[in-house]
C-alpha cells in the first residue's frame, strides 16, 4: 500500500486528508470491504499503516490532523526507492 498511497498523494496535488487519499486512488469496491467487525474498512486500516510507515521513511509528514503531505523526497522517490526503504 506504500506505493499506491504515494502515487495517490501525488495525483491529488501532494497533500490530502485521509478521506481524500482513500477516495482518490481506490475503487468503491475496494473501499467497501470491512475490516473484521470494526467500524473501519480493510482499505482504511491498511492505508493508516501505510501513511505511518511512509512518514517513518521520510516520504510524508502529518502536516495537520488527518492531513498528509509529501516531503521533497516523497515527491521524487521511485517505486524502487520505496521498496528498498521498506525492506531496509
Amino acid at each position: 500500500m506504500y506505493w499506491p498511497t504515494l502515487i495517490t498523494l501525488r495525483a491529488i496535488g501532494g497533500s490530502g486528508t485521509n478521506d481524500e487519499i482513500t477516495k482518490g486512488g481506490f475503487s468503491e469496491e475496494q473501499q467497501a470491504v470491512p475490516h473484521g467487525d470494526g467500524p473501519t474498512t480493510e482499505l482504511e486500516y491498511r492505508l493508516a499503516w501505510a501513511r505511518s510507515h511512509l512518514k517513518g521513511m521520510g516520504l510524508t509528514v502529518n502536516s495537520a490532523r488527518a492531513v498528509w503531505s509529501l516531503t521533497e523526497h516523497g515527491r521524487t522517490a521511485t517505486k524502487e526507492d520505496v521498496q528498498q526503504a521498506r525492506v531496509g
